[in-house]
This record gives C-alpha cells, sequence and structure tokens, in this order.
C-alpha cells in the first residue's frame, strides 16, 4: 500500500478537534494538509481553464522511487497544455518509521518548489459575456483581438463544473458526461467541425478580387441558381434581382457566389482559404484543436476516387458541401480580413509579448480588402447583420446558416461574425450555435452583445421578423 494511507478526507472541524487530542492513543495516525485546486467561477471557462486529476505515476528521473502521494496532474484545457508550468516540482522527504509507526528519521530528498502563474489574455468579462448568451444552447463563441492574436473570450456550450473532477470524479459521474448526449466535454470553439455558410463567402470574394474579377458585375438573382444542374435556393425567395459584389455580401446572396465560384474555380477558391487558414490548425496554445477541412480536387480524388465537379465548386462557394470549419478558424480569417492581411497564433497565456505570434502576410491587396470590408459594414446597416448593430460604432459583418440533417430531420448550423470597429478593428467575434434558425436571427445577438461591452457602448435594436436577416 501507499504511505501515507488516506483514510478519511475532507475531515470537519469536529472531527480535527477530536482526532487533535486523541493523538497519542491513535499512533500512526497523522492529520496533514493537503493543497487542492479550487475553480472559484464553477462553470466559466471551463473547456477553456480544463482541469487536474491524480497521478500515480513514479517520476522519470532514473533515481529510486520511494511512496508518495499521488500529485494532481493537468487533464484538459490550459492545465494540461502547461502542467509543466504550473505543476512546479514536488517534495521528496524519507522518513525512517519502527513497528509502532513512530518517525526515527527525516531526510529531505528534494525541496518543493511552487509552479509558475499564468497570465491570460482572457478579459473575464467578455467571456461571461458570450457565456450567459449562449444561454445553455449548443455551440461556441471566439473572440479575439485582431492586432496580435490574443484570445479576449472562448466559450462553448454546454459547459461543465470543473470542481467536479476535484479531488476525483466518481466513475458514475464520469460515465455520465461521457453519455450525455449533449457532450458537454466537448470544446465546440475550437474541437467541432461544422459547414460555415455564407460567412465563408467573404473569402471568395477575395479570391475572385485578387484574381481580377470586376466588382461591379451585376448577376440577376432570382431566388434559385438552377446553372450546371444545380438547384440552389437563395434566403430570398423570390430573388434578389440585380446585384453587384458588395450588394451580394450585404444580402448574403447564394446564386450571385456560385456565379462568382463556377467564373474562378475551385483551385482560386482553395489558394485564398488557404492562404487565411482553413484547413488547418490556428496552433492555439489548447489541446484537442481539429484542422477543419478545405477540399480540393485531389482531395476528392484520393477520398472517394472521383473526380471534381462544378457542383462541390458552387457548394463550396456558398461555404457548404465538403468544406468544414471551427468557430475559432473562422475567427482568426476574418480577424485578416480586418487587421489588413496578417494572420496570427491565437493566444492564451501572454508571455510579455505585445506584437504577438504572426505566422504570416497575405499577399491580399489594401482595395480588394477595402471592398470585402465595405460589403460587410453594408450588411449591419441595411441587410443580413443587423443584428450586430451597436450604438456610435461601425461594425463590419456576416451572418451564415448551413443545412445539415440529423435523425432524418433537417437542422442548421447557424453563424455570424463581425469585427469592430470597421476603420481600425480592435475585436473580432465569432458566434456558431449547432442548431438554430439563422445566423442573423439567432447568433448575431451574441456577436452584438460581445461587441457592445468590449466597445463600452449599447447593443441597437433590430426586429427579429425583419425578413432581410435571412441568410
Amino acid at each position: 500500500l501507499p504511505v501515507p494511507l488516506i483514510a478519511w478526507e475532507d475531515v470537519d472541524a469536529k472531527a480535527l478537534a477530536y482526532l487533535s487530542e486523541w493523538a497519542e492513543a491513535l499512533p500512526g495516525v497523522a492529520i496533514q494538509p493537503v493543497p487542492r485546486r479550487v475553480y472559484p467561477e464553477g462553470t466559466l471557462a471551463a473547456h477553456l481553464l480544463g482541469y487536474v486529476g491524480a497521478s500515480a505515476a513514479p517520476p522519470d528521473d532514473g533515481r529510486a522511487y520511494h511512496y508518495r502521494r499521488p500529485d494532481p496532474r493537468g487533464r484538459a484545457g490550459l492545465e494540461l497544455e502547461y502542467d509543466r508550468l504550473l505543476a512546479g516540482v514536488s517534495g521528496e522527504e524519507l522518513l525512517r518509521v519502527d513497528s509502532r509507526g513512530y518517525t526515527h528519521e527525516r531526510k529531505v530528498n528534494t525541496q518543493a518548489r511552487a509552479g509558475s502563474d499564468l497570465t491570460l489574455t482572457l478579459d473575464v468579462t467578455l467571456q461571461r459575456v458570450a457565456e450567459e448568451a449562449l444561454a445553455g444552447r449548443p455551440g461556441g463563441v471566439v473572440a479575439l483581438d485582431p492586432r496580435n492574436g490574443d484570445v479576449l473570450a472562448l466559450a462553448s456550450s454546454p459547459t461543465y463544473d470543473p470542481n467536479a473532477f476535484i479531488p476525483g470524479i466518481s466513475s458514475a459521474a464520469w460515465r455520465a458526461l461521457l453519455n450525455d448526449p449533449a457532450t458537454p466535454l466537448l470544446n465546440r470553439a475550437i474541437a467541432a467541425r461544422f459547414a460555415p455558410g455564407s460567412v465563408f463567402k467573404p473569402f471568395v470574394a477575395i479570391a475572385a478580387l485578387e484574381r481580377g474579377f470586376d466588382p461591379d458585375t451585376l448577376y440577376l438573382c432570382t431566388g434559385r441558381y438552377t446553372e450546371f444542374r444545380q438547384r440552389l435556393r437563395c434566403a430570398a425567395r423570390y430573388g434578389h434581382g440585380e446585384l453587384d459584389l458588395r450588394q451580394a455580401l450585404m444580402r448574403s446572396c447564394n446564386p450571385y457566389f456560385c456565379f462568382v465560384g463556377a467564373t474562378i474555380g475551385m483551385e482560386a477558391i482553395a489558394a485564398t482559404a488557404e492562404q487565411a487558414g482553413f484547413g488547418s490548425r490556428t496552433g492555439i496554445d489548447l489541446p484537442g484543436e481539429v484542422a477543419g477541412l478545405l477540399p480540393t480536387p485531389d482531395w476528392k480524388r484520393r477520398r472517394f476516387d472521383r473526380p471534381w465537379s462544378i457542383s462541390d465548386t458552387v457548394q463550396c462557394s456558398i461555404g457548404q458541401g465538403y468544406l468544414v470549419a471551427t468557430p475559432l478558424q473562422v475567427a482568426a480569417a476574418t480577424a485578416a480580413i480586418a487587421n489588413g492581411g496578417r494572420v496570427y497564433r491565437p493566444r492564451l497565456v501572454d508571455f510579455g509579448e505585445s506584437r504577438g505570434d504572426l505566422q504570416r502576410s497575405l499577399p491580399w491587396a489594401p482595395d480588394d480588402l477595402a471592398l470585402v470590408t465595405e460589403g460587410m459594414c453594408m450588411a449591419t446597416r441595411a441587410g443580413t447583420g443587423k443584428t450586430m448593430r451597436v450604438e456610435g460604432f461601425d461594425v463590419a459583418a456576416k451572418t451564415g446558416t448551413a443545412e445539415f440533417v440529423k435523425d432524418g430531420a433537417r437542422r442548421k448550423h447557424v453563424w455570424s461574425v463581425a469585427f469592430a470597429p470597421a476603420e481600425a478593428p480592435t475585436i473580432v467575434v465569432c458566434a456558431m450555435l449547432d442548431d438554430a434558425i439563422g445566423g442573423g436571427r439567432d447568433a448575431g445577438p451574441i456577436v452584438q452583445k460581445v461587441l457592445a461591452k468590449h466597445l463600452g457602448t449599447r447593443p441597437s435594436a433590430f426586429d427579429l421578423d425583419d425578413e432581410s436577416l435571412q441568410d
């Protein structure tokens, strides 16, 4: 058996007093204070912070191993990512005792050393606003500083209480969490992939502009796209009429972007999307991030042994088909539009480098970015993004809705992403709901609340029955 054998934990004051009075009558029994991790905010930022659990593994240092209490080790989130910094070094004291339990010699082999503190980039006020805005609905919210990649908020819902793992979680409670159909342990902000829908359209627009597409090109939207044997609907049942590229971003017109995608081709779309970070992990300092998927003709040939088709291209041009991404990827990619074409690695721990970790600078023309930003601003002024307006600031936004089938029924992943102020952005916010009605209607108000709190202003009023919110 390990020494000491833990007989009783969480001893109350009455029992502690009794044991202290009768210490001489209880040889071999000792009262020891034991440090315990506590998460005072409960469920707040649980997926981000993670939790610790006991580990009885011996140290891998080649020395003789004696009995010791299991050390808590990071099991998820930042607790796992930075475990070596947070854990410090456990102290080791060798005791010689006789058969009656009396100690005759103490020898300190290793002096204990406290772990390091971490300074987070997180804005706890924004984190709380994001989680309250999700209101228990399955989804994720990410807020980034586009100037350096700092993560200001990263929320996932439903969530869990990390205190349930301290000092240990029962087998029944652990199985209940694992088998919960709501998957509360899943970090939907970084570890779940969804079709991005129309929040992908700004990158299709950049791909077209970078290849000489005339933004004043008009296309007649009749409510359906029927080219190449496709029958793709627009959110506007009877169509938007003639639109140019800016207006297509404002209205989130599917037929227009199908036309753009068919014009420039998948290679052009994929090249720009890859530059923005789609299809790759962002490199955030959290375990469990997934890469998403940016489909290409070569990928489809390897995966399905079938050639790429024009229908694949038009599906991808409106953010559907094989394309999937995480909320963090969408936020980080949109940050590159906001900051003029710089891609930063998102970071949660601030080690004193205010400029951030710049991964690459993109060759996107400033005029092209300005045009796309103007179309996104038009979306908040008079289009699908009205639910993201805040008082006193111009906001650039995009909404998205992507259909999927679950249990034989059609459901929708809904998105909204925005940056503000549009002329000198200090924040990008992306919200995704796993099952809702529409991006502007459901995800937009979440983004609006986070933006308003960050900017120190009030959300503007909106009408949820406004037909222009459809995306």
